[in-house]
């Protein structure tokens, strides 16, 4: 009987259990479909850099053999003094409002054209030449930022650098700010960074063309011993970092 009893017991404290468990179930919250928080919609953009480099889109070049003085005003608006230049060319400007670095790559091709007897030559006239010989060489110098671009006097007061080889550019290093011109093209690949200008700034870059004449040719230069040179801009982001995102 003892058995029995302790069995009924046992019984009784699992229905129990059980009913609690049920109970338990019945109380867990219910929540309709109307219940569920809702969640934040998301439009998807592209954060892309903005490449914007303004430069001129002709200039004229200046062969002087004969050393006649010129006013560089008249080459330069704004500008002043007399001078003695064998080649002249007005500085041309270059206007960088990216907001990202910039590798520059210049190309500079040089022609002579049809009916100029013109030659184009590696270094400077040696007093000797007798050909229509034309040294000439660019020359770029990155001014950095301002809040203008660089005035009249300012341009004539940096100049063309003088020529040295050792500004001379290199494929090698990728440097060098100066290229000589000649018959055909001369790629100087990556040899500038342009800096992501100072806020309420541009970067500027000036161009500047100097070289020399033949003086003593065997015949007289003409009007139409001229030459041509054609400078085309490159520029690619150096950076995945855009300035102000």
């Amino acid at each position: 009987m003892q058995l029995q009893k302790g069995t009924i017991v046992m019984k009784k404290m699992f229905c129990a259990f059980l009913a609690i468990a049920m109970c338990m179930a019945l109380a867990l919250p219910a929540f309709a479909d109307d219940d569920i928080v809702s969640g934040t919609d998301y439009t998807g953009s592209v954060q892309t850099p903005t490449i914007k480099v303004t430069a001129p889109t002709s200039a004229a070049v200046i062969l002087n053999p004969y050393l006649i003085s010129i006013t560089k005003a008249s080459v330069v608006s704004g500008g002043s003094g007399n001078f003695q230049p064998s080649v002249v060319t007005p500085t041309l400007v270059l206007k960088n409002e990216s907001n990202v670095p910039l590798k520059m790559t210049l190309t500079v091709t040089g022609e002579i054209p049809q009916g100029s007897t013109a030659k184009f030559l590696t270094a400077a006239p040696a007093a000797t030449e007798k050909n229509h010989g034309v040294f000439m060489y660019v020359d770029v110098l990155n001014k950095g930022s301002l809040a203008t671009a660089p005035t009249a006097a300012q341009v004539l007061s940096d100049g063309v650098t003088a020529y040295a080889d050792a500004n001379v550019y290199s494929a090698t290093n990728t440097s060098g700010t100066q290229c000589v011109v000649k018959a055909g093209a001369v790629k100087m690949t990556d040899f500038m960074t342009l800096a992501v200008p100072a806020a309420n700034q541009a970067g500027y870059v000036t161009i500047d063309i100097g070289g020399e004449c033949a003086t003593t040719p065997t015949d007289a230069w003409a009007a139409t011993d001229t030459v041509n040179v054609a400078l085309a801009f490159t520029f690619t982001s150096t950076s995945n970092t855009v300035s102000g995102a």
